[in-house]
C-alpha cells in the first residue's frame, strides 16, 4: 500500500483529490496540510508518507520550493509530485531540481494523479506528454544549478514583495530598516539573478514562478 500526505493551502483542493485517492486500495492518506511549515513539521514528527503531494505557491508560508529543499536534504526517501497551477516552465525546471520525481497540473483529472502516483511509487518518473521533456532534459534541470531558486536571500524576497505592492524606495526602505542604497542593491542583484531588465519584469517574472502572488 502507498502511504500519501498532501500539502496545499486550498481546503477544496486538498478534500477534491484525496477523496478520489482515498477510494484506490492501494493507497493509504497518512496526513494532510495547508502550509510548507505543517508539512514540514509533520514530517519531521515521524509522519513520513511513500508519495508527497506538493503545491508550489503558497502565499502565508513557505514555498514547495523550500519545502522540496528541505526534504531532499532531510528525506530524500520521500518522493514528491508536484501538482500546481503554474503552467511556466521554469517551475518545471526548478520542482526537478530540487528533487520532484513528477509535476502535474491542477486541472489534471484525478485518474491521471492517481497514476501517476503508481509509476512515482514503481520508480519511474511522471510529467504531462505536453512538457515534451526528454530524459536527457530532465539529467540536466538536476545538475544545473538555477540562480533564481537558489540563490535569491530572504532579504531580496522580501524587497521583492513590498515592491510588489507600490511601496516608493524610500518606503520600502523605511520599512527593512535599511538605506534606500541597499535597496537599490538588492534590487540590482535581484535583476541580475531572475535575468530580468526592470522592476515590471522582475515582479512579472517572480509571479509566473509561484514566488510572489
Amino acid at each position: 500500500m502507498i502511504s500519501i500526505m498532501m500539502c496545499d493551502d486550498q481546503i477544496m483542493m486538498l478534500d477534491l483529490v484525496l477523496d478520489y485517492l482515498s477510494k484506490d486500495p492501494d493507497f493509504k492518506i497518512i496526513n494532510r496540510a495547508t502550509s510548507g511549515e505543517k508539512c514540514l513539521e509533520q514530517i519531521k514528527n515521524g509522519c513520513i508518507p511513500d508519495i508527497l503531494i506538493l503545491d508550489i505557491s503558497m502565499p502565508k508560508g513557505i514555498s514547495g520550493y523550500e519545502v522540496s529543499k528541505q526534504l531532499q536534504l532531510n528525506f530524500p526517501g520521500i518522493k514528491i509530485i508536484c501538482l500546481s497551477m503554474l503552467t511556466n516552465c521554469n517551475t518545471v525546471k526548478a520542482m526537478i531540481r530540487y528533487g520532484a520525481k513528477g509535476f502535474l497540473f491542477k486541472d489534471s483529472n484525478p485518474c491521471e494523479i492517481a497514476r501517476a502516483i503508481k509509476l512515482v511509487y514503481s520508480g519511474v518518473e511522471y510529467y504531462p506528454s505536453c512538457l515534451n521533456l526528454s530524459p536527457a532534459e530532465i539529467l540536466a534541470y538536476k545538475n544545473t544549478p538555477i540562480d533564481w531558486l537558489e540563490n535569491i536571500t530572504r532579504a531580496e524576497t522580501v524587497t521583492a514583495k513590498l515592491i510588489s505592492t507600490d511601496l516608493s524606495i524610500n518606503l520600502v526602505a523605511d520599512e527593512m530598516n535599511i538605506s534606500v542604497s541597499a535597496v537599490n542593491k538588492k534590487i540590482k542583484r535581484l535583476l541580475k539573478k531572475t535575468n530580468t531588465t526592470s522592476r515590471i519584469g522582475l515582479l512579472a517574472f517572480l509571479r509566473r514562478v509561484g514566488v510572489l502572488e
